[in-house]
């Protein structure tokens, strides 16, 4: 664990909260709002990730913003995709 660094945990911890909130609402039919609050955390801090290993010294101030806005929206891409495994996940529960 010598090789993992601050953010490495805290996001791993985050995704870790978000699955249990996910398993742990499946059997009591709630949670989403906590749900939510998680993903909206874990998606801000991939957003800040990503702006701090997008800058570079040689970047104009525009390339670094555009590098940033399109990990960001990768992230959210992926974030939506786990909102719809949820979604499928919580379906095929109540059946």
């Amino acid at each position: 664990m010598s090789n993992w660094s601050v953010d490495k945990i805290i996001g791993t911890g985050l995704i870790i909260a978000l699955i249990l909130s996910i398993l742990a609402g499946t059997w009591t039919g709630g949670g989403v709002e906590l749900q939510t609050t998680i993903a909206s955390g874990l998606l801000g801090f991939l957003g800040r990730i990503a702006m701090s290993d997008g800058q570079r010294q040689n970047q104009t101030a525009q390339s670094q913003t555009s590098e940033a806005l399109g990990k960001i929206a990768t992230t959210a891409s992926e974030a939506q995709k786990v909102m719809e495994a949820v979604d499928t996940i919580k379906d095929v529960v109540k059946k």
